[in-house]
């Protein structure tokens, strides 16, 4: 079963998710944006940054991502698992969640890792200038100067820089054996973490 996410800007509706197959709706909810509705809907107009991010897990949990919020549902029994909001804004663009965890990168550079469950600190590091951000099951990835920096998981403890350096990344994901992040000039650089026999 596939679904299907729709954001709306209207108090306590901000998630349509649909299922693919019969399109009913299962589920219609969440306060991810109520506070920046308006703020969202005039962004629509200079669509130069991030305004939300949604991931969903391989445990059928939906994470959403806005400027100030965190949301984190399930998806088979549409239950919110966790809500919660920040003082210091989120940089939309170095959010994301894989499996077990999420990171997201605030205003002032501070990463902060948690479970995905839970909404649980893991760690914290500091990522001041981190545009874009991925996560896999061990590490965090993120898009500064124009390189790409990795981080270690549990313990945030930053690792190294990948050596090629590809200027501004405008997206980025990775799982667990690829990073893949496209540069301004519309080249996608692939990098294999896999084993090599």
């Amino acid at each position: 079963m596939v679904f299907f996410f729709r954001y709306i800007g209207v108090p306590n509706r901000a998630f349509h998710v649909r299922n693919s197959n019969t399109e009913e709706i299962v589920f219609i909810g969440g306060t991810l944006m109520d506070p920046d509705s308006v703020d969202g809907w005039h962004l629509l107009t200079d669509l130069s940054e991030h305004i939300g991010r949604i991931r969903i897990t391989s445990d059928g949990l939906a994470v959403g991502f806005a400027r100030r919020r965190v949301i984190v549902f399930n998806l088979r029994n549409q239950m919110i698992l966790g809500d919660e909001e920040f003082r210091r804004e989120i940089n939309v663009g170095a959010a994301d969640a894989y499996d077990r965890a999420l990171m997201f990168v605030n205003s002032r550079g501070v990463a902060n890792v948690r479970q995905v469950s839970s909404l649980a600190e893991i760690c914290r590091f500091m990522a001041r200038g981190s545009l874009l951000g991925c996560v896999n099951g061990g590490y965090c990835f993120t898009s500064v100067g124009g390189g790409i920096r990795v981080w270690e998981l549990d313990h945030g403890e930053y690792l190294y820089i990948l050596r090629e350096r590809i200027g501004d990344a405008s997206a980025m994901i990775a799982d667990e054996r690829y990073v893949a992040a496209c540069s301004a000039d519309n080249t996608i650089h692939l990098w294999d973490f896999g084993a090599h026999i």
